[in-house]
């Protein structure tokens, strides 16, 4: 079974990504041929084309139904893969259905949605609601027209409120979107201390796309530049309707927080890999003072290290330290292979500001750790950086 599902779900794939494309671009260029063949008939040089019809918004009505009650069905029979009897291949094909039928769903569902849309807007226009579009060549020029429509169905307010609401929405978005950025930004501004602008313009690539369209939305409220698509003009430009432009929003919406969320968790494997990597720097420290205290440990003479061992005793912030000043610190130097124990500041990347290591002994042994790591250290490993 597991080898008939292995050579079906390949050529299945391939014939629903296929079959469509081929079917549509099959549909698209005799649309085309149509078009054109109509322009000729009519002599019209430039056309308006006729989107929807009662035909396609009632087909766009079964579609949804169908693919919806697809997805429902497709998703019960993904639990039968722990019913023992039901071959693997149809959980298989079952997963495949659920995943592809659920976007279908969607697009069926905002092409009703817009259909209806179009034809309540022919109808305001006083235009004849075609049962066909093919019956009038898809020209918007043929159509009948049982009553003369509003010159700019805009004058009365009502699409110059969509356009309107699509702008503040896409604003509002944008918002949200920009305030997501700045936020995270700040909470992560132990990892990128200089690099904060470069990060935000990475960060954003759709949000500009959105601020470019909700531009649009507000410069199609002025009806001198543009009308509604239902309104044969040639001077004037189409306005984006209210469920394209919603469909624009949800999409670059989406868009911009998964390019977000796939950022937030390239950015907390990266600190979680550098606090790891701060970790062991912290135990070669404690390596290195254990091994030399154990080295220098056995003279009876600690004169020539006093000041070092009392500081140690006590606990100390070698990051204060500069030059090493006697033997304990020389060795202790030459095994980290620094000339200066400032440079210690530098190796703890994730450490707000400068980093202060602190050092101290303790029955005989050393405790090391970092005094001011970042909240986040603590938020993924529950303690400061130190070495047990």
């Amino acid at each position: 079974m597991n080898m008939i599902a292995m050579m079906i779900l390949p050529m299945l794939s391939v014939l629903l990504m296929i079959g469509p494309l081929v079917y549509i671009l099959y549909k698209q260029d005799k649309k085309k041929r149509l078009i054109e063949d109509g322009k000729k008939k009519h002599s019209i040089q430039k056309a308006i084309l006729i989107r929807y019809d009662k035909r396609q918004f009632a087909n766009s009505k079964k579609a949804s139904i169908t693919f919806l009650v697809l997805w429902i069905v497709s998703f019960a029979l993904t639990f039968l893969e722990w019913v023992e009897w039901v071959p693997d291949f149809v959980s298989v094909i079952s997963r495949f259905l659920f995943l592809c039928s659920g976007p279908a769903f969607l697009y069926s569902v905002y092409e009703a949605l817009a259909g209806h849309s179009y034809l309540k807007r022919l109808e305001k226009y006083g235009y004849e609601i075609p049962d066909n579009k093919k019956d009038y060549d898809y020209l918007l020029e043929m159509l009948p027209r049982k009553r003369q429509g509003t010159k700019n169905l805009s004058s009365d307010g009502n699409y110059n409120k969509c356009s309107l609401i699509l702008a503040v929405s896409s604003l509002v978005v944008l918002c949200v979107l920009i305030g997501y950025n700045i936020c995270f930004l700040l909470d992560w501004r132990c990892m990128f201390q200089g690099e904060r602008i470069v990060t935000f313009g990475m960060m954003s690539p759709v949000d500009i796309v959105l601020l470019i369209n909700c531009i649009k939305f507000f410069r199609q409220v002025n009806e001198k530049y543009y009308k509604d698509d239902v309104e044969i003009d040639y001077t004037r430009k189409n306005r984006i309707s209210f469920m394209e432009g919603i469909l624009i929003i949800i999409v670059l919406s989406v868009g911009a927080l998964i390019v977000k969320g796939t950022f937030s968790s390239m950015t907390e494997y990266i600190f979680k890999s550098r606090v790891s990597d701060d970790i062991e720097r912290v135990q070669n420290i404690e390596r290195v003072f254990d091994m030399a205290y154990a080295t220098l440990g056995e003279q009876d003479d600690t004169s020539e290290w006093e000041t070092t061992y009392n500081a140690l005793i006590a606990g100390v912030e070698i990051t204060t330290w500069k030059k090493p000043q006697d033997i304990f610190q020389k060795e202790i130097t030459k095994e980290l292979g620094i000339s200066d124990f400032s440079e210690l500041k530098d190796d703890f990347r994730t450490v707000v500001g400068d980093a202060k290591v602190y050092v101290q002994l303790e029955d005989g042994n050393f405790v090391v750790e970092v005094l001011n790591p970042p909240d986040k250290v603590s938020e993924f490993f529950d303690y400061t950086i130190r070495a047990e």
